[in-house]
């Protein structure tokens, strides 16, 4: 079984999957499918990371208010999950800062500028 993110935008799916695999080190996986009606936006793509995939689409119905939903990385690595967190803090909403926590966890967590809540998080 795997569990996959389908994530929705508002006319900017490819921004935000630009920058996603660029921050976490992915890429496109097939075709990205665009709107004849508007080439500007993306009826679907999907970008592969080593050990997951996120779908993307730009819906005119999307609802732009933040979701019930935080999409949550866990590293083996303190480097490599601050530095993935601090590309994110870099554009986006700084929720939770990324600092060893009472539970022995090191946790951030960052809201892009698309929405979407990340949460970056190294066991201790």
């Amino acid at each position: 079984m795997q569990l996959m993110a389908h994530l929705g935008f508002n006319g900017q799916a490819e921004e935000a999957m630009n920058f996603y695999i660029k921050a976490l080190g992915g890429k496109f996986e097939g075709e990205i499918f665009r709107n004849p009606e508007n080439p500007d936006r993306i009826l679907h793509c999907m970008a592969k990371f080593d050990n997951f995939s996120i779908l993307a689409t730009d819906s005119k119905d999307i609802d732009q208010s933040p979701g019930n939903i935080d999409l949550h990385l866990f590293f083996n690595d303190i480097v490599e999950a601050k530095s993935k967190y601090d590309m994110f803090a870099q554009i986006g909403q700084v929720d939770y800062p990324f600092e060893a926590q009472p539970w022995g966890d090191y946790f951030g967590r960052v809201i892009d500028p698309w929405g979407i809540p990340w949460c970056f998080t190294v066991e201790g």
